[in-house]
């Protein structure tokens, strides 16, 4: 794994591919391996494109269409409509094609976050509000069901939402973390409705059930867990973003992608 590890550090613009716990075989990493080394081929060439995106959502607190053939940039929306210090984050597409995005308050101290629904570019509404910061929305295989990352208040909301109109249930606690497990980030849902869900400070990936029971904890060499998503060749690879620590970034493996196979696969995400 080390050696797997040094190899990809040194190749693709500080991409790092890491086959945590050991559960494929020598063929199996190379193939992820590949994998991910031609997707952070592909990503070097669009480097420019993200970072022209990340420097715009800083300085203009919009939400930007990126079109990756030409690097141009063409403003999808503002539906925070300008409200000093606060900045968008976590989003993700419905099974329908709508576009949820939540944001935060800049400071990480005050519930101004609000979690948006948009079918298009100007058709936007609140889904729910209220949140420090907003994280990891998916949505189980039928669409019927939405979760969703309460980042500071330490916990994971469900809510029932109906497929055709997007409208949303009352929140409900799907599962609330222990403050030494960190904190709820990144989600995505396999094809049998379990939910993944990474853990920001808690240096791990989790797993539970549709009923909410905890299913399986995945240790990594790192405490920022940032996001996860289900992938490869047959969504059976479990791919983990990670972040650096602030005081220390030159002594771990923050900012490294990890992979790891397992079991169940995802589904085709829109």
């Amino acid at each position: 794994r080390e050696a797997l590890a040094a190899r990809q550090r040194g190749s693709q613009a500080g991409t790092v591919a890491y086959l945590f716990g050991g559960c494929v075989d020598v063929g199996g990493q190379r193939a992820v391996a590949e994998h991910v080394a031609a997707d952070a081929q592909r990503d070097q060439q669009r480097h420019a494109v993200l970072q022209q995106g990340a420097q715009g959502a800083r300085q203009a607190r919009d939400l930007d269409l990126g079109d990756q053939r030409t690097g141009e940039l063409a403003l999808f929306g503002d539906p925070n409509q300008g409200r000093p210090a606060i900045g968008y984050n976590d989003a993700k597409v419905d099974r329908q094609g709508r576009y949820w995005v939540g944001t935060l308050d800049a400071g990480e101290k005050l519930p101004r976050g609000i979690f948006y629904c948009a079918r298009s570019a100007g058709d936007w509404r609140i889904g729910d509000s209220g949140f420090v910061v907003s994280n990891g929305p998916t949505f189980s295989p039928k669409g019927d069901r939405l979760y969703f990352s309460d980042s500071m208040g330490g916990r994971i909301l469900a809510y029932a939402l109906d497929p055709a109109t997007g409208k949303l249930g009352e929140a409900e606690e799907f599962h609330r973390f222990a403050p030494e497990d960190g904190f709820p980030d990144g989600l995505t849902v396999d094809s049998d409705g379990q939910i993944w869900c990474a853990l920001y400070g808690g240096g791990k990936v989790v797993r539970f059930g549709a009923d909410g029971k905890l299913q399986e904890e995945l240790a990594l060499p790192v405490p920022n867990v940032t996001s996860c998503c289900l992938g490869g060749r047959d969504l059976r690879t479990l791919y983990v973003t990670t972040g650096h620590t602030a005081d220390k970034p030159a002594q771990d493996l923050g900012g490294a992608l990890f992979a790891r196979e397992v079991v169940t696969p995802g589904l085709p995400e829109p």
